[in-house]
């Protein structure tokens, strides 16, 4: 198997679980606040890798040198990026704020184009336009949604995400060359649980029911799943694809979510979000197909 194809199945199981992530998060959400979430599932998270990279014997020293990528990394691609995302959705419609985060692959390729001066091609700039068409069709946008959809400090928090995760994707580039992808996530998870602390206090958190099993399985999936798994194997799609070509793949993530609500949650599934999803598949087997 070569690291490309390698990369495609990490991004493909790593969307997968964020896909799902999205219901585990809805239910957590109702009895805590969003950074309190982040603070619990990145608390196990961590431990979760801690017990892993020991078992393994994984060799887990931090250089001093690299203490500031993985701060950058942890501190905005972690911290926040759930900040300025779960507080943005709050200022605006969910319409809007997916297709915000939709434009990651945009902000990718104008990033990767700039400091690694990487070739745009047809293939590629097509496959970003289909995507985020893709996500538009799927979130079901209205146009109202840009007049109603909230408030400038809703735009400017997700914009902020969206920033923070391609700052996120390029701080870990030169961390790959030094470091495994387990140990890596290790260490920005932990960097990513201290970050969450002070921002705890000030939230409104129902505990008794926080500690409740079914409140406790929501979170124990977010921590195992969605963050210890699903940043580690983003981390490995990242390292054989590349920044621009990694980002399509998160636009999946939406269309996971609309089918999982569809079987689990009952939720309904119009034609047009049929249609973006298969727009959003398109964009991700014509960037491979290229490829090959």
């Amino acid at each position: 198997m070569t690291k490309r194809q390698k990369g495609i199945i990490a991004m493909l199981v790593a969307v997968l679980v964020w896909g799902i992530s999205f219901i585990n998060i809805r239910v957590a959400m109702g009895v805590m606040g969003a950074m309190t979430l982040g603070g619990l599932r990145f608390f196990m998270a961590t431990l979760i890798l801690f017990i892993i990279m020991k078992a393994l014997k994984v060799d887990l020293t931090l250089h001093k040198k690299d203490l500031p990528l993985f701060l950058i990394a942890a501190g905005i691609g972690i911290t926040v990026y759930f900040f300025f995302e779960n507080n943005g959705v709050k200022y605006t419609s969910a319409s809007i704020a997916s297709i915000i985060i939709g434009a990651i692959p945009v902000f990718s390729v104008i990033a990767e184009t700039v400091i690694y001066k990487k070739k745009l091609t047809k293939v590629l700039i097509s496959s970003v336009i289909l995507s985020v068409l893709g996500v538009g069709l799927i979130v079901g946008l209205d146009l109202q949604d840009l007049e109603h959809g909230g408030s400038i400090i809703g735009y400017l928090m997700m914009f902020g995400a969206v920033i923070s995760w391609i700052i996120y994707s390029i701080a870990n580039k030169p961390l790959f060359e030094r470091y495994d992808q387990g140990v890596i996530t290790f260490y920005q998870s932990l960097i990513g649980l201290i970050f969450f602390l002070p921002f705890i206090p000030f939230e409104t958190n129902q505990w008794d029911k926080i500690l409740t099993p079914n409140i406790f399985m929501h979170v124990f999936f977010l921590a195992a799943f969605a963050s210890a798994l699903g940043f580690y194997l983003y981390l490995k799609g990242l390292n054989y694809l590349g920044i621009s070509e990694s980002s399509i793949y998160i636009n999946l993530i939406p269309v996971v979510t609309v089918i999982i609500s569809y079987f689990w949650l009952g939720e309904t599934l119009s034609f047009m979000q049929m249609v973006g999803g298969g727009l959003v598949i398109a964009s991700v087997y014509i960037m491979n197909f290229d490829a090959q």
